[in-house]
Formats: C-alpha cells, structure tokens, sequence
C-alpha cells in the first residue's frame, strides 16, 4: 500500500507540472495546442484529435465553446517535443492532462500533425460601434449576462482587449456607459492581473451578488500611433547614427517617453535616422 500510494502522489505531482497555451491564432482562444511539462513546452499529436479533446482545451482555456479541430499544423508547426499522442478526452475531464493518452512523449508523430484548436469566444464587446468597444459581456451557462463594474479597472480591461484581439485599453467604463445589458450579472470584483489569457481565467465572484445593470462594465480597445520627431545635441566629431551611440539613444529616448508600447525610430531614405539641423540652436 506504501508503494501504491506514492506512486499515486508522483503521478499526480507530474499533473501540477503541466500548463496549456494556444499559439499562432487570431486571438488567445485560438491556436496550436501546447503544452508545458518539466519546463519544456511541446505539441500535441494529432492522432485521434477530434472535437470532444479540443472541448476540453478550449474549457481549460476559458474559451468557451470547441468550434473546429485542427490538424495537420494549421496553425504552423511547434518546435520541442510532442508530448501527447492519441488523445481520448471525455465531456468529464476538465483539464486535457486528465483525458486518456498513449503517454507522455510517447507517441511516433512529428510536428507536421501538430494538432490545433478554434474556440468560440465566450466574452463580446456589445452596442458599440464595432467590435472592438462596448459593454463586456460573457457566456456561461447557456446565456450572456454582464460583467459589474465593481473593482473593474485597466488590469482587467487589457485582458478583454487581448482575447479579442483589440490591441490595448484606451479607455475602461464604468456605469452601464454602453447602456445596460440583460440577463444574469455573472462577474463581479474581477482582480485580474493584466496576464492572463481570458477574463474567465482571472479571479473574481460569481453569482449571486449585488449589482444591477446599471453597474454594467465596458471597454474601449485599440491603438494609438503617434510620430514624434526628436532633435538630440551631439559633441562635434560624434555621428549619432554610429550603431554603438544609436541604441543608447534609442534606449535614453523610450526611457524619457515612457512607453507602454512598441517604438521605433524612422530610417530616412538615406538609410540614416538623425540628420544635421540647418536651423538656429536652441
């Protein structure tokens, strides 16, 4: 019995190690299934791969409902081992890592049959004028409810944005802003950490609670794009456009601009970024 039982808590150690993430889809509910074991991401065969095991990665992903299981690398190929092969998931099993398989890193395949998944979103931005700002709304349940605007901020925001591939938060609103939706309030005090795959996957309360629609949460994703043009001082004999002096200036300049975004500087068709000024110094 000894024996038994830690094997049992080995196997069951080996479980905690595995994560799950989709990549080179649309959004994050989308993608080549992977999956993290000892440390090492690796794919799924797809072997066997059918719409009931993609059930159980779109529900572990917080993503709702399975719509298509891909194979043959539709989503390009993985690189590091295949690790699962000959998957047999059930309407049971809540986490991929629970369903029946040949074993991990067992299996024969090769990247080329990675196996992928396209979940059907299980959050939409709604009564905007496109489908990148509006009230939050989520599906559980069989229904679309709302999401309270208690403790609701940017954190939480950047996450729906991100799933919908919206880009990022320009503005998070409060108070039924886009008007107040209908049926169950299913999300309150959402504390998300700004790093998570979906707003399901963030902690929060679920019904029952207390909020009434006019508390109704909403977004406006995007992004902006703004050209600066910068002038820097430089020593006589020095060439700003030199490599070594050129990323510490772009560097110095990210710094001072405070960045939450990708930045770059503009060649010329010169091939140079900084030119001399003809006008007056300063």
């Amino acid at each position: 019995m000894f024996l038994v039982v830690n094997v049992f808590l080995l196997l069951s150690f080996m479980w905690l190690l595995a994560s799950l993430r989709l990549i080179n889809g649309h959004n994050s509910c989308s993608g080549r299934v992977e999956v993290l074991y000892n440390g090492i991401w690796g794919t799924v065969c797809d072997n066997s791969w059918d719409l009931m095991d993609a059930a159980v990665v779109c529900r572990e992903m917080g993503c709702g409902d399975a719509i298509e299981a891909k194979s043959a690398a539709y989503f390009g190929q993985g690189s590091g081992p295949v690790w699962i092969s000959d998957l047999q998931c059930s309407d049971m099993n809540t986490r991929l890592t629970y369903c029946q398989s040949s074993g991990w890193g067992r299996g024969s395949c090769g990247h080329e049959k990675d196996a992928g998944v396209i979940c059907k979103d299980n959050v939409r931005l709604v009564s905007g004028t496109n489908p990148c700002y509006g009230r939050v709304e989520v599906f559980r349940a069989g229904q679309w409810g709302t999401v309270c605007d208690d403790s609701w901020d940017a954190s939480d925001a950047a996450v729906v944005c991100r799933q919908l591939g919206c880009g990022t938060v320009l503005e998070v609103k409060n108070a039924a802003y886009f008007g107040q939706g209908s049926g169950t309030v299913w999300m309150n005090n959402v504390t998300c950490f700004g790093n998570e795959p979906t707003l399901m996957n963030c902690p929060y309360n679920a019904t029952p609670n207390k909020c009434g629609h006019d508390k109704d949460a909403g977004v406006i994703c995007g992004s902006v794009k703004v050209l600066l043009r910068v002038k820097v001082k430089a020593n006589l004999g020095v060439d700003p456009n030199a490599a070594g002096i050129l990323n510490k200036l772009s560097e110095e300049i990210e710094k001072k601009l405070q960045l939450n975004g990708t930045f770059s500087l503009k060649t010329q068709a010169d091939g140079k970024i900084f030119h001399k000024s003809t006008g007056a110094a300063p």
